[in-house]
């Protein structure tokens, strides 16, 4: 069995540590180091190395095919809304956790070409290199930290980065798991009272976890060098079926947003007649069949019978109806009129979504004043009472 020797390059792409681990007796030493030419490797040992999680996004996604070229051209479309950058500028790597359900990992191109001439450069051998945060289990339902000398490693589901020291009990505070465990190997104190320490040995722990589980090989396709001699026999036929999965692939996509459409349009439409019940209980079937138009109409007769309330509850209600068309995840309670204040009682999934939906209530009832009351965490979400009043 080889032995292992593990290498972190840091964001400057400069190696940073070498671990070298013996499985044999589980054995790990770390010296550091500052250079690619500082990097020993023997010819009984199998280079690996692991790249700073701030430069590696990852994320699991869900492929609904089991073609390998389908999933390969489908890989840059899962995660675009999550980049920041051009699709084309960066690199896609991949590893199958279960039926359509991968874990991707997305580098900057210009990242991966330079670690390539790096290793070149070097006469170094290396066919393995994973992202920081595979040196931690993954699991739904626990967030994993590992503590190293001047920085930590978090990893949420196979979904992490590196943060500095200064911001790691910002970042837990913000979390939304349940159990944290912190690994570590000298006493450690974080501001959380959901957290376990672990005392590992942090170097032979790394290489464990590495070496035992199923990761995401950045690696790939035209950093791969295996890969590029079989693909470059037949280039026409590979052309060729590249067109044609990039066809299948844009009609995939084309269809699965047509279906999210579709989705989020019954969504609109179960709220318009959550509301319309609320407002006008004694609605007909044919308003219930179309409650947005229902609302419209309802609001204009009264409008046009009741001039004193033009400026009144009814243009409140309006106001409060253009808002709940840009926020639809709040829910409307209950409304109520005392003298020339309307009070609307809301349910919001969060205090961040009940914030924009009064700031988008402000801006569109100029002629109000609108407050937001005394809010109230329930099971359901965030409560609270909006009071608009004219000015």
């Amino acid at each position: 069995m080889l032995d292992t020797v593990i290498v972190r390059i840091n964001e400057q792409l400069i190696p940073e540590f070498q671990i070298t681990y013996k499985a044999k007796n589980s054995n790990a030493q770390r010296i550091e180091i500052s250079s690619w030419s500082q990097i020993n490797i023997q010819p009984h040992q199998e280079l690996i190395l692991i790249l700073s999680g701030v430069l590696v996004f990852s994320k699991k996604v869900k492929i609904p095919s089991k073609n390998e070229d389908v999933i390969k051209q489908s890989l840059p479309f899962t995660v675009e809304e999550n980049l920041s950058t051009e699709l084309e500028t960066n690199h896609f790597a991949y590893s199958q956790v279960s039926e359509n359900l991968f874990n991707i990992c997305v580098v900057a191109k210009k990242v991966m070409q330079e670690i390539n001439n790096s290793l070149e450069k070097n006469q170094l051998i290396c066919k393995k290199m994973y992202s920081e945060i595979f040196c931690l289990p993954a699991s739904p339902q626990i967030l994993s930290v590992l503590s190293l000398n001047n920085y930590f490693v978090v990893n949420a589901n196979n979904r992490g980065t590196t943060l500095s020291i200064g911001l790691i009990n910002h970042y837990i505070e913000r979390t939304k798991a349940k159990l944290i465990h912190v690994y570590t190997d000298k006493p450690l104190k974080l501001q959380n009272d959901n957290i376990e320490y672990k005392l590992v040995n942090t170097e032979s722990f790394q290489a464990k976890v590495l070496l035992n589980n199923k990761l995401v090989n950045l690696f790939q396709g035209v950093f791969d060098k295996e890969t590029n001699k079989r693909n470059h026999k037949k280039p026409w036929k590979k052309s060729i079926t590249i067109a044609a999965i990039l066809m299948l692939s844009w009609l995939a996509i084309a269809l699965l947003q047509l279906w999210d459409i579709n989705q989020r349009l019954n969504d609109i439409k179960n709220k318009q007649h959550e509301l319309l019940v609320k407002i006008i209980p004694d609605a007909s079937q044919s308003e219930v069949n179309d409650p947005y138009s229902a609302i419209q109409s309802r609001l204009k007769i009264t409008q046009s019978n009741n001039n004193s309330n033009n400026n009144g509850f009814i243009q409140s209600l309006i106001f409060v109806g253009q808002a709940l068309k840009q926020y639809p995840g709040i829910k409307i309670v209950s409304v109520r009129q005392r003298e020339n204040k309307m009070e609307i009682k809301t349910l919001a999934p969060d205090v961040s979504m009940l914030n924009q939906f009064q700031a988008s209530l402000e801006q569109i009832a100029l002629a109000r004043h609108v407050k937001t009351g005394t809010r109230e965490s329930t099971k359901e979400g965030i409560s609270s009472v909006i009071t608009m009043e004219k000015l």
